[in-house]
């Protein structure tokens, strides 16, 4: 049930933010910028609170799925800037 739920978050996250960028109500390069230093802060703190490997390694598994879904909507949302370009 856990997994359902982490998927579901990650496609609200995903709809939301390609929504956001393709109607041009935040920067794409902001975005990123953005997104990574919450990731990074986050990153640190995980590391410098938690002595055990294993949540560590689930964190970060958790992490690479959101910094994928980040490259995702980046590639979306150009994609979708790109077709209204044309039209």
């Amino acid at each position: 049930m856990q997994v359902v739920w982490q998927r579901s978050l990650l496609v609200a996250y995903y709809l939301i933010w390609v929504l956001l960028l393709s109607t041009g109500k935040m920067g794409i390069l902001s975005f990123i910028l953005t997104t990574f230093s919450v990731v990074a802060f986050i990153v640190i703190l995980i590391s410098l609170t938690t002595t055990d490997q294993y949540k560590v390694d689930q964190f970060v598994f958790k992490l690479r799925g959101v910094a994928q879904m980040t490259v995702a909507v980046v590639l979306t949302t150009l994609l979708i800037k790109l077709i209204f370009l044309f039209v």
